[in-house]
């Protein structure tokens, strides 16, 4: 059978990322002898237009497509005009734009079958159901569209012990390695470079996603995932997918996309061993839970080369952490910042602001816990409710998105960064008022970590930026450092007078 795998962006202008998800699917019908082909328009970088034509030039029995929730208005336009086109091709829908909301996309998108769960067995077995002329009713794991609702099929198990599943070394010769390499190395390697932690011996970042396993077994209020429960590949399996990737590929910077890497102990402790012995070059990035981050941890890992690793702060005050159900303490943050700047280990700190609850008492706790730390690699982000996380039950109870397929649209080509819908008593300008602040507490920090002296002067720091920064930067920061002064004088002086 000859099927099409088509990855839409998530966003139009995005820079192309790996689509693992598709790629473990597309491994065992290749294994099968299917002819398949891959479509990554965000690599290729197509208009609208360029992306029907090619296609039209195209000649497929199956068409499957799959992204997260951003690619929904993309996906919707793409798969109706592909139906128009072969009225008589199937689509297969999956991932988070799909699974989680099969009421929406059979409505309104041109989709007709969508893989409810983890594809790797179910589109297998799907495809060779439809190829054989067997009912496909019989495969666990569907969704299929009936008229105006929609047939649900036997559940399918969670894969238990994921070394079953082929790393997807035939399906990497789909796509143009290269290219996701190169652009992808180049923004790491700044980043690298930034926070000396890319040595010249190693020379170029050829950077690289991959997986060492699927799950978490956290519960936050705002995550849309699919699956429950933490499941990880054997350390052996690992290894040798990464050697094939650094043998093959020339891949010395791995980027691992897991929810969350640092789970179990032993598994890590086996993992760095086994690094150590495989006798590979390389650097890598993780995530982890603050809670988890330990002294005898990271000494571990920066002996075989992590140089960054991802933690959920999430906020700084103590009151949205056990509303977002984080199920951690601000001092777990403080101590994991601690020890990473300790050990000169690069921190991603996502952050999110506007969860239902959030004030401007709980926002200004994240400003002072950004400030005291010093944090100066965060990212920060809205609650956004997306499907399948419980912010999106709720934002549906308040009527806050009453229009599914409009709200959807509105905010698909696009990321967390924008504001989107207020879920607070809060008002939006409120919001944006402190996401700025936080922003620019980060940037204060970088300049400050820049100088590499911790016992800076205001006049120091003055100078530096408008060495670096120009007059306008400088203007900016005086005139931001006046405000916040103010601020805190009028704040003390109502204090005093509301204890007299």
């Amino acid at each position: 059978m000859k099927i099409l795998i088509v990855y839409p962006p998530c966003r139009e202008s995005s820079t192309p990322t790996l689509p693992l998800g598709l790629l473990y699917v597309a491994q065992p019908l290749i294994e099968d002898g299917h002819n398949v082909n891959f479509f990554d328009i965000a690599l290729e970088k197509l208009s609208r237009n360029e992306v029907l034509a090619k296609i039209k030039s195209e000649k497929f029995d199956l068409m499957i497509v799959g992204g997260i929730i951003t690619t929904y208005s993309y996906l919707k336009w793409l798969t109706n005009e592909v139906k128009n086109i072969y009225p008589d091709v199937p689509i297969m829908g999956g991932g988070f734009v799909a699974t989680p909301i099969p009421h929406i996309i059979f409505k309104y998108t041109g989709i007709d079958i969508i893989c409810n769960g983890e594809g790797d067995i179910t589109v297998k077995e799907y495809v060779s159901a439809l190829e054989d002329g067997r009912d496909i009713s019989d495969v666990s794991g569907l969704f299929i569209k009936n008229g105006n609702t929609y047939i649900i099929t036997s559940d399918r198990p969670l894969i238990k012990n994921l070394d079953v599943i082929n790393s997807p070394v035939g399906a990497y010769k789909l796509l143009d390695i290269e290219r996701y390499v190169v652009e992808n190395g180049k923004q790491i390697q700044e980043t690298l470079e930034s926070h000396n932690s890319l040595d010249s011996y190693l020379g170029e970042c050829r950077y690289f996603d991959i997986l060492s396993g699927r799950g978490c077994v956290g519960r936050c209020t705002f995550c849309y995932r699919m699956v429950k429960g933490m499941r990880k590949h054997s350390v052996s399996y690992v290894i040798v997918h990464m050697k094939y990737l650094y043998d093959t590929y020339k891949i010395n910077m791995f980027l691992f996309e897991d929810e969350l890497f640092v789970d179990s102990e032993k598994w890590v402790d086996d993992f760095c061993a086994a690094l150590k012995d495989s006798k590979m070059d390389v650097r890598f990035s993780i995530s982890s839970r603050a809670i988890l981050i330990t002294e005898d941890l990271l000494e571990k890992l920066k002996s075989v080369g992590c140089v960054h690793i991802g933690v959920g702060f999430e906020s700084g005050s103590q009151k949205m952490l056990d509303s977002m159900k984080k199920y951690t303490k601000i001092e777990h943050n403080y101590n994991a910042y601690r020890l990473l700047k300790k050990h000169s280990m690069i921190l991603g700190a996502p952050t999110v602001q506007g969860l239902p609850g959030e004030t401007k008492e709980t926002l200004k706790d994240t400003l002072k816990f950004f400030n005291d730390c010093g944090v100066d690699n965060a990212a920060f982000y809205y609650a956004t409710p997306y499907p399948n996380s419980e912010i999106y039950q709720y934002a549906l109870k308040k009527g806050l998105t009453q229009d599914e397929d409009k709200y959807l649209e509105w905010i698909s080509n696009s990321d967390a960064s924008e504001l989107k819908i207020n879920l607070t008593k809060l008002s939006d300008t409120d919001l944006i008022y402190y996401h700025w602040l936080l922003a620019e507490a980060l940037r204060r920090n970088r300049l400050k970590n820049e100088l590499r002296n911790n016992a800076i002067t205001n006049m120091d720091f003055y100078k530096f930026i408008l060495k670096h920064y120009g007059v306008k930067m400088l203007y900016y920061t005086v005139l931001f450092k006046l405000v916040w002064n103010l601020k805190n004088a009028v704040e003390l002086k109502n204090k005093r007078r509301c204890a007299v």
